[in-house]
């Protein structure tokens, strides 16, 4: 299935009372009225997509499968998790890329960023003994990429998440800046729970949540669960497939969600079910 914002799209979010979080959220409600109207801006198509220990699945076949797959869907970006950054260098000019910025990791998979146009920024964030992040900018729109250890505890892991956007999207330098924050961050959302489709936190006191109510309290926007409304996983652990859960996410700032979306995917197809155990996320925004 495909989300999609057009003409207008209102989103009415209310508190969500948690059974068993041991804390009881503040009432609120936010009111979203969203008109669309197209301009003149140029669009940029992002991909995020964890590649799954530098897309070892298709290594056999020369990354055939990948290169034919990326070809086709024609992004100006792709912002790649657990890559394999030489694989990537030598075969971008086939998906139409020119540049390439890597953010180094420990364990050989970085996060990597190709794309058609070289940014004119970037820079490496690192975090306390974790995978380093990557922060680019292409026009006005500033792209982060993130990669958490999913071993991590709820806490750990927002701790992390955090880190990362103290360096870039809360960094003074940059007020009033159009952001996309993401990659494979594994928390917990609200926005996941069967009944959590048209709930969102204002003042959720609950450690497993507390990502969502920064995010929400910081204007960073869930793209992926206003426009899905219900949960759709986007990893699935080898060690027991049955437990499927949403691991990938896409942040925006509220700049780029109220008006400047064309549209974000959970793209799942013939070779996004094989290649890796993530599903990419494909958004496309004006700028």
């Amino acid at each position: 299935m495909k989300g999609f914002i057009k003409n207008i799209c209102a989103v009415s979010m209310f508190v969500l009372s948690l059974g068993g979080c041991g804390s009881d959220p503040q009432s609120g409600e936010h009111d979203i009225q969203v008109e669309f109207v197209p301009t003149p801006q140029q669009r940029m198509t992002i991909i995020y997509y964890n590649l799954d220990r530098g897309m070892a699945s298709d290594a056999a076949s020369g990354y055939a499968g990948f290169v034919s797959w990326l070809s086709a869907q024609d992004c100006d970006m792709l912002v790649a998790c657990e890559a394999d950054a030489a694989m990537l260098g030598a075969r971008m000019s086939e998906w139409g890329h020119t540049s390439i910025v890597t953010a180094d990791a420990d364990d050989g998979y970085p996060v990597v960023v190709t794309s058609k146009v070289a940014p004119s920024f970037s820079e490496t964030v690192e975090v306390e003994s974790g995978k380093p992040a990557l922060h680019v900018q292409i026009g006005d729109i500033h792209v982060v990429g993130m990669d958490i250890d999913r071993s991590l505890e709820p806490l750990d892991a927002y701790d992390r998440m955090v880190g990362v956007l103290d360096a870039t999207y809360d960094n003074r330098s940059y007020v009033a800046s159009s952001w996309i924050v993401g990659g494979s961050m594994y928390h917990l959302s609200i926005m996941d729970m069967d009944y959590g489709i048209e709930w969102y936190p204002d003042d959720l006191d609950a450690d497993e949540y507390r990502f969502d109510l920064y995010a929400w309290n910081d204007n960073l926007i869930d793209c992926v669960a206003q426009l899905y409304k219900y949960n759709i996983p986007t990893f699935t652990p080898p060690e027991d497939p049955s437990k499927a859960y949403r691991a990938d996410y896409v942040y925006v700032s509220r700049s780029v969600y109220e008006g400047n979306i064309d549209s974000v995917e959970i793209m799942d197809d013939e070779f996004t079910a094989a290649a890796s155990a993530h599903k990419p996320i494909k958004i496309s925004v004006r700028y």
